[in-house]
């Protein structure tokens, strides 16, 4: 990707929390040698709602970086 570029990257499982997708985001571009700027971090909208007692409705999140 060409410096300045973005990367939007989504997960859809409830095996994935919000914290453990940007440690991944952060090893691959650490791999890849790469930097970046967080743009936007964002779940699911108001009319997918969760649901208090199953954590795992919690399931769609994504990250919009801008790389350098």
């Amino acid at each position: 990707m060409e410096p300045e570029g973005f990367l939007f990257i989504a997960s859809c499982s409830h095996n994935v929390d919000s914290s453990a997708l940007l440690a991944e985001i952060v090893r691959g571009m650490t791999a890849a040698g790469r930097s970046g700027r967080i743009v936007r971090e964002a779940k699911a909208a108001a009319d997918h709602p969760v649901h208090t007692h199953l954590p795992e409705t919690a399931y769609l999140k994504s990250v919009l970086l801008q790389l350098n």
